[in-house]
């Protein structure tokens, strides 16, 4: 007999054993966490190795530029003896800058629009992906172990004796 067809108002002679769905449930959280872990990882230590190397300088923030139609940041920088103007990335904190406000930068020398504030290499973004990684890492293999334990039950049962020899 299943676990679907017992209700409250069914009697059953046989007693069955309606297995828990947490091994199942941590499984696939583990999973959406280490798949989202990663998904987010990923980028983070990207935009770390390639500014690993990069050139370091401080620009002046820009909060509104000309023909710009979106709300996020500007830095200007000297480049080569020559002014520019790059579009920081969206995870840049925009409360805590003002326009004109200076801002440590760092670039890489062979694409100056590959450029973040200093405080956003790594950081924040890699201790958060890494740390959704690894609980989705530690779900899973929580999960495996109980489905092994669960499994292990369930071959002692079916191999002890249902009734008694006489």
């Amino acid at each position: 007999m299943d676990c679907a067809s017992q209700g409250a108002a069914t009697r059953c002679d046989e007693v069955v054993e309606c297995p828990d769905g947490t091994p199942r449930v941590n499984l696939v959280l583990g999973a959406l966490f280490l798949v989202v872990g990663a998904c987010l990882l990923t980028p983070a230590v990207m935009s770390t190795v390639e500014l690993r190397d990069g050139v370091h300088t401080t620009g002046t923030v820009r909060t509104q530029l000309q023909g710009a139609d979106d709300d996020r940041l500007w830095v200007t920088f000297t480049v080569a003896n020559a002014e520019v103007t790059y579009r920081l990335p969206s995870t840049t904190d925009r409360r805590l800058l003002d326009d004109g406000d200076r801002l440590a930068v760092v670039y890489r020398p062979d694409r100056p629009d590959t450029v973040t504030a200093e405080r956003d290499i790594g950081g924040t973004r890699l201790f958060v992906s890494s740390g959704m990684a690894a609980l989705g890492l530690g779900l899973m293999a929580f999960a495996a172990v109980e489905l092994r334990q669960e499994g292990r039950r369930r071959v002692r049962s079916d191999a002890e004796p249902s009734g008694s020899a006489g």
